[in-house]
């Protein structure tokens, strides 16, 4: 299954620990925790499988080896450098009700881009 959409909220904290509880209840998902050398440190959950996935990570890319170049602030989504916590929904349908059970996430966080 491809695609459909995917939304990007923010959360304007450093705390992922605590971003994440909360989805969790919010949301009735169990986040797992991954390791990415591409990424770093990440949450991984299925949400109302297989309609949609969520990864929940900081706002930063790892720090290269030699730190980064001036200028470079190392942000995943540099556009909302004010978001330390970011939350990517990857829909794969398009119409279920799981689509507006999402919206319980707008209580910790905002909507800050979609991609179709």
């Amino acid at each position: 299954m491809s695609s459909e959409r995917v939304e990007v909220y923010g959360f304007e904290t450093d705390d992922i620990e605590e971003v994440r509880a909360a989805i969790e209840e919010a949301l009735g998902v169990a986040f797992d925790a991954f390791d990415s050398a591409s990424i770093g440190g990440y949450y991984f959950a299925p949400f109302c499988e297989p309609h949609a996935e969520l990864t929940l990570r900081f706002n930063r890319e790892p720090e290269p080896e030699g730190g980064w170049d001036a200028g470079e602030e190392g942000l995943a989504e540099p556009e909302f450098p004010s978001h330390g916590v970011l939350l990517y929904v990857e829909w794969r349908t398009t119409d279920h009700g799981c689509r507006r059970q999402i919206a319980a996430v707008t209580s910790y966080g905002e909507l800050l881009a979609v991609e179709e």
